[in-house]
């Protein structure tokens, strides 16, 4: 109802993408198996490297750039962090 004027930018949010999925159906038979590459959404052109997104920790259970970031952790000893690391690299 009411106008928010501190809505999120995609430096916040990272830039939406899409992936190359006719590259998928497309793609000859072969002894490798096709991929789909991501393409911004905001340029159209081909992306090396998706960093975040709006839902990537929800999406892949966390990520060690925003874990080793959380305050929850700050007390953990090494011992304890290292068992939380082989549970999340399983």
């Amino acid at each position: 109802i009411f106008y928010n004027p501190y809505l999120p930018t995609l430096d916040d949010y990272f830039e939406p993408w899409t992936y190359d999925y006719q590259n998928l159906i497309n793609a000859p038979l072969a002894d490798e198996q096709p991929t789909a590459r991501a393409i911004s959404m905001v340029t159209g052109k081909y992306m090396d490297t998706i960093e975040a997104g709006p839902n990537w920790d929800d999406d892949l259970g966390g990520s060690q750039v925003y874990a080793n970031n959380d305050p929850n952790f700050d007390g953990a000893s090494d011992e304890e962090m290292r068992q939380i690391n082989e549970i999340n690299s399983t």
